[in-house]
């Protein structure tokens, strides 16, 4: 029978794991490895952004509105989730206010 030592398979296996990485790293950098992240991301950047995020904001500020109204919501439950629809709504304005 033949026998390995603990060590020596470790040895091995990183061996094996180096040899991937180099072998990966020749054919990546032929191209952009995040292109398809990068085109996920605007697509969802641009949804977010867009016409879905100012219609879920007005429906979540309008029934907040309602509800406090009809006395169904305090006056501070109403506040706190007016201004996250707000914040989270107009997040893509605020970022580009500081970063853009």
């Amino acid at each position: 029978m033949f026998t390995t030592s603990k060590k020596a398979m470790h040895t091995v296996k990183g061996l094996a794991i180096t040899s991937l990485l180099l072998a990966s790293e020749v054919a990546v950098a032929s191209g952009d490895p995040f292109a398809a992240a990068t085109t996920k991301t605007n697509q969802l950047n641009t949804y977010l952004t867009g016409g879905i995020a100012l219609a879920v904001t007005t429906i979540v500020i309008s029934i907040a509105g309602f509800a406090q109204l009809m006395n169904k919501l305090s006056k501070e439950h109403a506040i706190r989730i007016i201004t996250g629809a707000l914040i989270i709504g107009g997040s893509a304005t605020i970022a580009g206010f500081f970063f853009g």
